[in-house]
């Protein structure tokens, strides 16, 4: 027992301990690229309008600019640009940051003065330190061509590995990887290059974790790939990605390592899935705020006053309630496909996923089995939920990125239904 538990716990911080020396390689390496290319780039790509909205289309460029943003102020010692960034705070005019870097290239002639640069120590903000390591060999507009490219391209080898996993549970998986594929808004988030990273890595990942099945057998190696995700997921946020990941994770591995039906067994790899994630997240965090606090005398009392305002039932003194959130995240439910018809028809169906598959678990008469997946996907389910009911203010104020999370419960909707249905049939077909 105690040779398990310390090979567990050799594992699991291999995994954390990668993540953190990679991601501090990638940062400090981001610190070499000329800052001349970075301006001379930056500047074509505003010159060139490659940020400007496509009709009908959302797309979230506020982020994208700041990450420009940032790696123009970036610190001229690459070790101190690596563990910190600095960005121009939106004042009292209110300028969207692409305008601002208009602004300070002088193609946009409006005589304003901008805000000093300040530190921005909320987290570390890993986009920006790949962006410029992509522009060291490419411009901006094909960096996002090539996030757009590998977006799609990690979500189509997360089902080949699925594939290469089990042919059956490749079925129930494959409602996930349709929904992320075209009911994830990535037709205006895939080319992003802040929102893009974060969720190719995840899937990634997870397309190792699932394809290389006979050496992620054993629980502790899959574990140790957890881990690694879990810190490398807090190198680019903090609260976005936390409920993704914990669900995406916590789901995938139910479905491809986890005995069908064994309770016993979806309990303990579920707790050590979820509790391996979330230590990690939370160690890497409290990382971020140690060093930030030794380094440029932030107290941890600012990210704990950051967090108490994220998940405010306010939003600037105006108060909120979860049907204001409620009503927000569905006037942006079209993001999810392209137009709100069809997302509000992919929600219904989902919807209609759950009730066949709770009146098909009643005909199945071993119902332990598809009554295990669906109390795991329910599980998953309910962790985004519960993720938006906690970060009111937070999922109000961005609720037109946090409204994408919404494509895992809407595809577990269609796995629950498909899993259930298929297991009924299979127990009444009459034996041969």
């Amino acid at each position: 027992m105690a040779s398990s538990a310390a090979r567990l716990a050799g594992w699991t911080s291999g995994g954390l301990l990668l993540a953190t020396a990679l991601t501090f390689l990638i940062s400090v390496t981001a610190g070499f690229v000329p800052r001349e290319r970075l301006e001379a780039l930056i500047r074509t790509a505003i010159e060139n309008h490659v940020f400007e909205h496509r009709q009908g289309v959302y797309e979230e460029t506020f982020s994208e600019c700041v990450l420009l943003q940032m790696n123009l102020l970036r610190d001229p010692d690459p070790l101190r640009s690596a563990l910190s960034s600095r960005w121009v705070r939106p004042g009292p005019e209110s300028l969207h940051p692409c305008t601002m870097l208009a602004v300070e290239f002088g193609i946009d002639k409006r005589d304003v003065k901008l805000a000093e640069p300040t530190l921005y120590p909320n987290y570390h903000f890993g986009g920006r330190y790949l962006a410029a390591i992509g522009l060291s060999v490419m411009g901006v507009a094909n960096l996002r061509f090539a996030y757009e490219l590998l977006s799609y391209a990690s979500l189509l080898l997360l089902l080949a590995a699925a594939w290469r996993n089990s042919r059956e549970r490749f079925w129930h998986f494959l409602p996930i990887g349709l929904v992320l594929l075209f009911g994830f808004g990535q037709y205006g988030y895939a080319h992003n290059i802040a929102a893009a990273p974060q969720f190719d890595s995840i899937f990634l990942v997870l397309a190792a974790i699932v394809g290389f099945r006979e050496w992620f057998a054993p629980l502790h190696r899959r574990l140790f790939a957890m881990s690694f995700l879990g810190a490398w997921t807090i190198y680019f946020d903090t609260i976005f990605s936390f409920s993704f990941v914990l669900s995406l994770v916590l789901v995938t591995n139910h479905l491809f390592y986890v005995p069908r039906g064994d309770l016993r067994a979806a309990i303990r790899q579920g707790a050590a899935v979820l509790a391996v994630l979330a230590g990690s997240m939370a160690v890497t965090f409290a990382l971020h705020v140690m060093l930030m606090d030794y380094m440029y005398g932030i107290p941890p009392a600012y990210f704990i006053g950051g967090i108490a305002a994220r998940t405010a039932s306010s939003d600037v003194g105006t108060p909120l309630t979860h049907l204001d959130v409620i009503k927000q995240l569905y006037s942006f439910l079209g993001q999810l496909t392209g137009s709100h018809g069809s997302a509000l028809a992919l929600v219904l169906a989902s919807a209609m996923g759950w009730v066949i598959a709770l009146v098909a678990v009643q005909t199945d008469p071993n119902q332990r089995v598809p009554g295990v997946d669906l109390a795991v996907l329910a599980v998953g389910a309910g962790g985004i939920f519960l993720w938006y009911a906690l970060f009111v203010n937070h999922t109000y104020v961005h609720a037109f990125m946090m409204v994408r999370l919404l494509a895992l419960p809407i595809s577990y909707g269609f796995v629950a239904a498909l899993i259930t249905v298929q297991s009924a049939r299979s127990a009444l077909r009459p034996n041969r």
